[in-house]
């Protein structure tokens, strides 16, 4: 087995050591570049949504899926959200199943939590209440639980 390795990874048996750490340090370069590559794809969609936020009675409000994300982007992205519109701002993100939910400090004051917006939306989730993080029991209702977030935002503006 061990010759068949290192007929396979093109070295002498007493290479295979070096060459599969090798192979190991190049997989986790680029799964490094790869995570880097879908954050900036994420930072390109979501600056072109940004241009598009929806107005509801006064509130900026964004409802994006970002797909082949993950959590930590969302948390990226909902921070240039808030360097965004510093007030009367609420972002709903998702990936997958995966929600990430962010309100103004002016909004929570108002008494508008990030985590009411993820179960309003249909998620379970929670966190504090200008971020939280969450999830979608069916990823595949990503579209309809977007669509709820401005129904949701109007409702507790009340």
């Amino acid at each position: 087995m061990l010759k068949h390795t290192a007929s396979t990874l093109k070295s002498s048996i007493e290479e295979v050591p070096a060459k599969v750490g090798s192979l190991q340090d190049e997989v986790s370069d680029l799964k490094k570049q790869l995570a880097d590559l879908r954050a900036q794809a994420a930072l390109s969609m979501f600056n072109i949504q940004l241009a598009n936020v929806q107005a509801v009675k006064d509130v900026n409000v964004l409802a994006l899926e970002i797909p082949d994300s993950n959590a930590d982007t969302l948390r990226m992205l909902a921070d240039k959200f808030r360097e965004k519109y510093p007030k009367a701002g609420v972002a709903v993100l998702v990936t997958g199943a995966t929600i990430i939910a962010v309100v103004t400090e002016d909004l929570v004051k108002k008494g508008m939590k990030a985590g009411d917006l993820i179960t309003g939306i249909g998620g379970k989730g929670g966190g504090r209440p200008n971020l939280a993080q969450g999830s979608l029991s069916d990823a595949s209702q990503v579209k309809s639980a977007l669509d709820k977030v401005a129904k949701v935002v109007e409702e507790k503006l009340k």
